[in-house]
């Protein structure tokens, strides 16, 4: 399992387990999944590699 989805996971049953709704847990990482699938088209756009995009 990778760290993304660990840390889902855990922010999924602290949420449900403090009865809190999962919709922000959801937005959140949705907004980090979207902002690096945009840094990786703005690096090939760009024509860089996906190691110097991480530092845009």
């Amino acid at each position: 399992m990778n760290e993304l989805t660990t840390e889902l996971t855990t922010e999924i049953i602290a949420a449900l387990a403090q009865k809190q709704d999962l919709d922000e847990v959801f937005r959140h990482h949705l907004e980090i999944a979207i902002n690096q699938l945009l840094q990786t088209e703005l690096a090939e756009f760009l024509g860089q590699d996906t190691l110097e995009a991480s530092f845009i």
